[in-house]
């Protein structure tokens, strides 16, 4: 079963991490449309385990999780196989997500 490379809800938006993207996340590099505090070294730790975008069979790889009303990168999700089976339906879930205090009123 493959995923397409943007899975879509009203909230939120799961894109798989592309190489590139993953190479700036593990030399400590930031986007614009990145949270400051993202990635954080567990997103380092998912991109790291691959495969990202463009690498092959990659639909249940590492995915930016971002805010659908500004395009804001909040944090990371990726799922693995458990063992070698490419076949088992089990897959292990991580998420990553950054602290976003909400604004205080006066």
């Amino acid at each position: 079963m493959s995923l397409p490379a943007v899975v879509t809800s009203q909230r939120l938006r799961l894109v798989l991490i592309t190489a590139d993207e993953a190479a700036d996340m593990m030399a400590g590099r930031h986007r614009a449309n990145w949270h400051p505090e993202y990635p954080r070294e567990d997103d380092r730790d998912a991109v790291s385990m691959g495969p990202v975008e463009g690498s092959g069979d990659n639909s249940w790889g590492p995915r930016h999780v971002v805010r659908a009303f500004d395009g804001l990168v909040v944090g990371s999700i990726g799922t693995t196989m458990p063992g070698s089976s490419t076949t088992s339906l089990r897959k292990r879930t991580g998420r990553r997500l950054v602290v976003i205090e909400a604004p205080q009123e006066d």
